[in-house]
């Protein structure tokens, strides 16, 4: 039974004690006629409950107690209409203890059954649903229905355009409704899970406005969001604040790690922190023995299998020279007859192309007939990616994709492609590829670099491993600052302070939590007993003692930040003056200083004649007795 029936029949079944009362009242009071009226009330009340329970096909022993009450009320009838003071009393305190029985029986009998709602939009992304929705099929308390929605297209002035349902291309297995013959209002179901938390925001794609996530609010008692991104540590700033988020009652994370990560507006009692989905999937399809398709056995028999992954974000953020770099890797793979490509574009990839850049749209389309067409690889334009990880042996491509962190999983080689080489790289191209930042993190004994990893010098002057300081397979840290037998470690992406001591032990020093993401600080530097983290998108200037651990908060307004035309956070200056530390900002004029030892904060404007926009770098002189600043469209200094 449906738990709303149940709650909505219990509730009704727990007004009988007042009924009860009121028959005992009104005896009293003599008015036999009302007396034997509500008796009757009861009496059909009881059968329609019975005739609602019999109708689910349970409940045997809660109705067989119902008829065994109707016949009590009988008797209570009887007694009421020849006056027999002692039937009544006896029949109507048979009749409380008899209904309490019925609600005992009923509470014991009758399961909660829960109507479970799956509402995918493409049959490639059921994979981040499938073993949420297998469990559910699997539990005997479920009833699961997948219903998938139609979605659109857009076009470059964000109309819908050309509508899409993609139900026939779901696993047969699934028996998928459809979504005009259930309705969501009528059946209100307990939960719905959805992966599309863009509602309106997509401007490639849109699902019928019917099912945005105000809509579908309306409609259960709970809504879950299950991210169809998997990561590798960190969440992107565009996955920040999805317009699903306030409608929400849950969100599935796929590791405790990313909680920091996400808007505040998901509370962390509505995290449900079980992995991801996609996961699951991509395991039992490597566990299971893969079955090559007919279509792709003449290219790809007997040779290396390498997936070629290529995503929206590398096409937006690199336009021409992501398609300079997909010419690139196709020529390498030509005619070679050890190893074969799989090329798996984005599903929505062409759609991008024609919504958000058509202007490169044709020749995208006539590089992807070319590949087609002269036989350069396997274009998997298959409805998911597992099958062609599965056979593959090893992984090309970006790092940033969900498939890229899916493929990690399996243990096979991957290949992270740089999108700006476009030709064979010379020796020298390899140089400092480990390292990113700034070139003076070698001035001192230990570095951190790309996947969190922190390396200490020898006494041969050689950088050696010392170990990995967080799962994020990028650089979540940044300086790192030697304090008698410890070592403080400053983060970038991270909201804490890592401390390691002399035996290798390591604890944290939390920040206070705030809604940013990745690049949360820029750098960070030492000035006396004091540690300060330079904020990048966070909030505050940090300032922690190294003596006490302790840490100070001062706010940057908010004129000091802001993002470039690809949404990447603002270069902003900074430089230690004297007492103070001076911040720029490439929106404002105006530099922020902040006295080291009090914190007093205050704006300076630079002279009339060096007023620029903004300003992007800030150094002192040698004898630092002056400021330079570089102008934000360096033009001037």
């Amino acid at each position: 039974m449906r738990r709303k029936k149940k709650e909505q029949l219990l509730s009704l079944m727990q007004e009988y004690g007042e009924a009860h009362t009121e028959l005992e009242r009104l005896y009293q009071k003599g008015d036999l006629e009302a007396c034997c009226e509500l008796l009757t009330t009861c009496q059909e009340t009881a059968v329609a409950i019975g005739e609602q329970i019999e109708e689910e096909g349970s409940g045997t022993q809660t109705v067989h107690r119902i008829e065994e009450y109707c016949e009590d009320l009988y008797e209570s009838h009887h007694a009421v209409a020849v006056q027999d003071l002692g039937r009544v009393l006896h029949s109507f305190s048979k009749l409380r203890t008899q209904w309490k029985e019925v609600e005992k029986t009923f509470q014991e009998e009758i399961q909660v059954i829960l109507e479970i709602v799956f509402l995918p939009y493409k049959a490639s992304m059921w994979d981040s649903m499938e073993s949420i929705y297998l469990a559910a099929k699997a539990d005997p308390s479920c009833h699961a229905v997948v219903l998938p929605i139609p979605y659109y297209d857009r076009n470059s002035a964000h109309e819908l355009t050309t509508k899409h349902n993609e139900t026939n291309l779901f696993p047969p297995d699934l028996s998928c409704k459809s979504c005009e013959e259930y309705h969501l209002q009528d059946v209100q179901p307990d939960i719905i899970y959805i992966h599309n938390p863009f509602d309106g925001g997509n401007a490639v794609t849109s699902i019928d406005p019917r099912f945005y996530s105000n809509a579908l609010k309306k409609n259960c008692s709970k809504l879950v969001y299950v991210p169809y991104y998997v990561s590798a540590g960190g969440i992107h700033s565009f996955q920040l604040n999805f317009f699903a988020y306030p409608f929400v009652d849950y969100v599935v994370a796929q590791s405790y790690n990313l909680l920091p990560y996400f808007s505040s507006l998901i509370k962390r009692e509505q995290f449900i922190v079980t992995g991801s989905p996609k996961f699951d999937q991509m395991l039992a399809v490597c566990n299971a023995p893969a079955k090559m398709p007919e279509a792709w056995k003449e290219r790809a028999s007997d040779k290396k299998l390498f997936f070629y992954n290529t995503s929206i974000e590398e096409a937006i953020l690199y336009k021409e020279g992501f398609l300079n770099k997909l010419e690139y890797v196709f020529h390498q793979f030509k005619d070679r007859e050890d190893l074969c490509l799989i090329w798996r574009p984005h599903p929505l990839l062409e759609a991008t192309f024609s919504s958000m850049l058509p202007e490169l749209g044709r020749k995208y389309l006539a590089i992807q007939e070319r590949f087609i067409q002269d036989g350069y690889g396997i274009y998997d334009d298959t409805e998911s990616p597992e099958q062609a990880m599965a056979l593959s042996d090893a992984y090309l491509g970006g790092w940033t994709s969900a498939l890229a962190t899916m493929f990690g999983i399996t243990g096979k080689p991957l290949f992270l492609l740089d999108q700006n080489i476009h030709c064979l790289p010379d020796q020298e191209d390899y140089l400092g590829t480990l390292l990113s930042g700034r070139v003076d993190e070698l001035d001192g004994n230990y570095l951190v670099t790309e996947g969190s990893q922190l390396f200490g010098r020898g006494k041969d002057g050689i950088f050696h491993f010392c170990c990995r300081l967080s799962e994020d397979s990028e650089k979540a840290y940044g300086r790192v600052f030697e304090e008698e037998d410890r070592l403080y470690i400053a983060p970038l992406h991270s909201f804490q302070i890592l401390v390691r001591d002399g035996e290798g032990g390591c604890r944290s020093i939390p920040l206070k939590p705030c809604e940013v993401t990745l690049s949360a600080f820029a750098d960070s530097i030492r000035v006396g007993d004091f540690l300060f983290l330079i904020p990048q998108t966070y909030p505050y200037l940090v300032r922690m003692d190294f003596r006490t651990e302790e840490l100070h908060y001062v706010e940057v307004p908010e004129s000091f930040f802001g993002v470039d035309e690809d949404g990447n956070p603002n270069t902003r200056g900074y430089c230690l003056f004297r007492n103070f530390l001076l911040f720029s900002s490439v929106n404002d004029p105006q530099i922020l200083a902040v006295d080291v030892n009090h914190l007093e904060r205050q704006t300076v404007l630079p002279g009339e004649e060096l007023q620029a926009g903004g300003y992007t770098f800030l150094t002192t002189d040698l004898r630092k007795e002056a400021v330079w600043l570089l102008s934000a469209d360096d033009t001037s200094v």
